[in-house]
């Protein structure tokens, strides 16, 4: 019998709101990239982080759900910052990240991702998501946010809301939200997944070097890497991953 199917999550909801992992089924693993309070405060625990959560990933990865961030709110430019460096850092296959003139292969992980815009009132009403989408894809009120969602495809944009509210009407919201990306990740979940050796790079890292161990990797210099080379059927890949996940760390913890 198949596992549990693996998605990534990536961003934030806010404090009055379902964590999204609370709402997604039980026939899922999810994974968390960030937290929910967002605390990217050093580009080590940073690093550490993406292991542990890359790490957690059996060979493949049915879905990567974006979050779009508190109730009411927009993407950010941190969200966006994200998400960016850890596709071009960790599943990067070459392909220009928001060039939209370069021809990008299927199976880039740009493909097997959805936006979830959360704490959005009025997501059961057709018109007011099509008039919020409309909103997210001109390019005159945030260009970069526009051509995330068109690399994500046409439809990729579930909306729900998922407050923490007592109350019937909110706790029908709630379920209601529920079934809807439940509906649309048993959708996805048909097409093939994707899949990286990238993937079973950092899945090995995980298992085979202990956490105080990563910690002096990542404060040390590459050759230090030398005394695992042992460990590993191929130390240069490894050696390579680890830079570009101290690379994303870096991005990420510094961007503004």
């Amino acid at each position: 019998m198949a596992g549990p199917k693996n998605i990534l999550l990536i961003g934030r909801t806010s404090g009055d709101e379902l964590p999204l992992d609370k709402i997604i089924s039980e026939n899922y693993n999810v994974i968390n990239i960030i937290s929910s309070d967002n605390s990217l405060t050093e580009k080590n625990r940073m690093a550490l982080d993406i292991i542990e959560a890359f790490g957690k990933i059996d060979n493949e990865l049915t879905q990567v759900l974006f979050v779009v961030g508190e109730s009411g709110g927009r993407i950010t430019g941190k969200e966006i910052k994200v998400y960016k460096t850890i596709r071009k850092k960790i599943f990067g296959n070459g392909t220009k990240f928001l060039n939209l003139n370069k021809k990008i292969d299927d199976s880039d992980i740009i493909k097997h991702t959805t936006i979830v815009r959360t704490g959005f009132y009025n997501f059961q009403n057709p018109s007011a998501c099509n008039d919020d989408r409309k909103s997210l894809t001109n390019k005159k009120n945030n260009k970069k946010i526009a051509k995330v969602v068109e690399l994500c495809g046409d439809g990729e944009i579930v909306y729900i809301y998922n407050p923490l509210s007592d109350g019937d009407a909110y706790q029908k919201a709630r379920e209601v939200s529920k079934q809807k990306l439940s509906e649309h990740l048993r959708e996805v979940g048909n097409k093939d997944a994707y899949k990286s050796g990238k993937l079973e790079v950092i899945k090995e890292i995980h298992e085979k070097i202990g956490q105080d161990e990563l910690k002096e990797i990542l404060e040390k210099e590459k050759n230090f890497f030398e005394k695992f080379k042992d460990k590993f059927k191929k130390k240069e890949e490894a050696e390579k991953m680890i830079d570009n996940i101290k690379q994303a760390a870096i991005e990420i913890v510094n961007y503004k």
